[in-house]
């Protein structure tokens, strides 16, 4: 018996059209949204980060400088960075463990498709967090500032820059420990 019907093209099997770039990030959101572990390591990095910043605020003397100020502050920042190193690796692995990478490459066929937009997925959710940790973490570290330490201001541009730079840092070390996963 032959076929003569045309070959099936790649679909995401709800329409019978290919597989979009903006399905594949949809698909992605999706799953890094449902898997609680993911939420519960950015929730664990800002934890840190904000906790030992609120620390470190506290911890000023009257002596320091506002750039030793700013760097007690910021103390916690690296291991709070390591849960958001877990956060790109889950991101990556987690359909592994359950077997649901199956109906990913079924969905997307095409793996750059795929990657690109888990890529895009983790990076923006790592720097709208990342950015969101770093602004609390000079917040809850002002706050904690004794009456006679110097307070650095965000008017400053240098404090500025510090504080977006950490919530940059963040979205970069999740997007490098997600590639060495995903490769």
């Amino acid at each position: 018996m032959t076929h003569t019907g045309a070959a099936a093209s790649p679909s995401n099997g709800m329409t019978g059209r290919q597989t979009r770039f903006i399905d594949a990030i949809a698909f992605e959101w999706i799953k890094v949204s449902s898997v609680r572990s993911t939420w519960w390591t950015l929730f664990a990095a800002a934890f840190i980060t904000i906790g030992t910043g609120a620390l470190g605020g506290g911890g000023a003397d009257q002596g320091d400088t506002a750039e030793i100020v700013l760097k007690d502050i910021f103390i916690g920042l690296p291991i709070g960075q390591l849960a958001i190193c877990l956060f790109g690796a889950l991101a990556a692995t987690s359909e592994y463990g359950t077997g649901s990478i199956r109906s990913t490459f079924t969905a997307v066929p095409k793996r750059p498709r795929l990657l690109a937009a888990k890529a895009l997925v983790v990076c923006a959710v790592s720097l709208v967090t990342g950015l969101l940790i770093s602004f609390g973490t000079y917040t809850a570290g002002s706050l904690s500032l004794g009456a006679a330490a110097p307070h650095p201001a965000l008017s400053d541009g240098a404090v500025l820059r510090v504080v977006v730079g950490g919530g940059c840092c963040n979205w970069a070390y999740s997007e490098s420990s997600r590639l060495s996963w995903a490769w």
